[in-house]
């Protein structure tokens, strides 16, 4: 997917990018691509590529999520420090990004508490809508408490998916650094994404149906569902 996108569009200035790799209106069809190449784990229940195929796919059928920004998350001084950790990704050193790991090595699954840092999400605004995101937070946290225990310092994913236009995504990768010796394969890293979805236009009475049986439901959501 990234040695196709760098092909395709121009890499933002990297020195307003906190040096990660970050591209403007990619289509939709190579986040698509990206989802159906992407082999999550069986217990990654929200990160089903199905059903977040099916739900990026009726948006853009409305007119929705048709514009992306994608952003390869890269850690500066795991490149160039001391004691590199990068890997390189279509010919692009990108600085291993490390989740503190919640299981032992005898478990398979990587499991982590958050992959996304709180700056990430808000990495395709602009900086005035990044302030007037910061600033809307501030109210609506003010008004929530009648003051503030501690002032925000930044936007709430909440008010960012909502200041963002509803024409456009974001998709966040991350390379993360495996907390295992020996690597399970040291030239196939491990690859983390997110995705940070704009409200729709026609607000909370906007819904996408899917069909699924319930052995399907249970499996890939859960009974928390």
């Amino acid at each position: 997917m990234i040695q196709e996108i760098s092909v395709r569009y121009a890499m933002r200035d990297r020195s307003l990018t906190e040096m990660n790799y970050v591209w403007e209106d990619v289509h939709s069809e190579l986040v698509v691509d990206f989802l159906n190449d992407y082999i999550p784990h069986p217990m990654a229940r929200k990160a089903q590529s199905p059903m977040l195929i099916s739900y990026i796919q009726a948006r853009v059928a409305e007119g929705e999520l048709t514009n992306w920004t994608v952003a390869l998350i890269s850690i500066e001084r795991n490149v160039r420090g001391d004691n590199p950790t990068y890997h390189t990704i279509a010919g692009l050193p990108v600085g291993l990004v490390r989740r503190e790991r919640l299981t032992d090595a005898s478990d398979p699954r990587y499991s982590i508490r958050r992959l996304v840092s709180p700056t990430d999400e808000a990495i395709d605004l602009s900086p005035d809508v990044r302030d007037q995101a910061l600033e809307k937070t501030k109210s609506i946290k003010k008004q929530d408490t009648g003051k503030f225990k501690q002032e925000p310092k930044l936007p709430s994913g909440a008010v960012i998916r909502e200041m963002r236009p509803a024409t456009c995504g974001l998709l966040l990768l991350y390379i993360l650094r495996y907390d295992a010796d020996p690597l399970p394969d040291p030239h196939v890293p491990l690859v983390g994404f997110a995705i940070s979805f704009p409200k729709r236009k026609r607000g909370d009475a906007a819904t996408t149906e899917y069909m699924v049986n319930e052995t399907y439901w249970h499996q890939a959501l859960g009974d928390e569902f």
